[in-house]
């Protein structure tokens, strides 16, 4: 068919999809599947397919703070039961301070009337749990049904078209797809939203930072700890049950290399979350680091 023909045929027939879900991480995949389950027919699209999780593997470094919300969300998806007794942090307290003036401020669970604040977990356990909801869904690559999501991975879109009535996606394989509906879900570089014109403004407010797990000499207590320094911040999240606290420093470098190195000789230090007697103790640093800058 050639491209005038599929072009007439595309303006004839009504669009073939509710919605076009273009990333599959965290948000794409948890809108993906909450739309079919709504009885919205949708398509997922995604570069690269999620790497397999296994509760063996080392903690990874990338992961996230789920507040209530969010675990409301991912449980009305019927997925945080897995991810939760897969492996999560929870945590029912926040403790944050400055070291110069000593102002602190205390976040407790229990003065909310709830259990926890939230939970620790792993951004690629969430994204893994997630698409195997999918597949569980009928949401093959060729699948389309009414609990459904299509899955399309490797999908690349090069363009698009927003017509009265429909969003046309031209995908870099010559496959054109066709939506009532498109949600931009790919990531904080975005090109969707490139594509569309629309602007952001940001800066680099001059500091990196590295993450490390450390393991504790004494139990963390289901607390977050910050810390504000002259010039740098200090912070440690709640642990895993089984596993090593997720820590993270930052201040204004001469090079990420020499960052790495300020940290990887301070994290040691007890004093880093000592606060009127309270600390897990000295921590202890796990080789899994990473260096990160800092932008808005």
């Amino acid at each position: 068919m050639n491209t005038a023909t599929q072009e007439a045929s595309i303006r004839r027939r009504a669009p073939a999809l509710d919605v076009a879900v273009v990333g599959g991480g965290m948000v794409g995949a948890a809108a993906a599947l909450a739309l079919a389950r709504a009885g919205f027919s949708t398509a997922l699209l995604e570069a690269r397919a999620p790497t397999a999780w296994h509760v063996s593997d080392e903690v990874d470094l990338r992961v996230v703070g789920l507040a209530p919300s969010s675990l409301a969300l991912l449980d009305d998806l019927g997925v945080w039961t897995s991810i939760r007794d897969a492996r999560a942090g929870p945590y029912a307290h926040m403790h944050v301070w400055d070291a110069g003036s000593g102002a602190a401020i205390d976040f407790d669970a229990a003065s909310e009337g709830r259990d926890l604040l939230g939970y620790i977990v792993e951004n690629n356990l969430v994204q893994w749990t997630l698409w195997q909801a999918l597949e569980a869904a009928g949401g093959g690559s060729s699948a389309t049904s009414v609990c459904g999501v299509r899955r399309l991975c490797p999908a690349e879109v090069k363009g698009f078209e927003a017509r009265e009535d429909r969003i046309q996606l031209q995908l870099a394989d010559g496959e054109i797809l066709v939506a009532r509906l498109l949600v931009a879900a790919d990531g904080a570089a975005s090109p969707l939203r490139q594509l569309a014109g629309i602007g952001t403004r940001g800066r680099d407010y001059a500091q990196r930072a590295v993450v490390a797990h450390v393991r504790t000499e004494r139990p963390h207590e289901h607390t977050a700890w910050q810390r504000f320094l002259p010039g740098a911040v200090r912070s440690r999240g709640a642990a895993f049950e089984r596993g090593p606290t997720r820590v993270k420093g930052s201040l204004p470098p001469e090079s990420p290399q020499g960052l790495q190195v300020y940290w990887s000789l301070h994290l040691s230090n007890p004093i880093a979350i000592r606060k009127h007697g309270r600390t897990p103790g000295p921590a202890f640093l796990c080789p899994s680091r990473s260096c990160q800058p800092g932008f808005l």
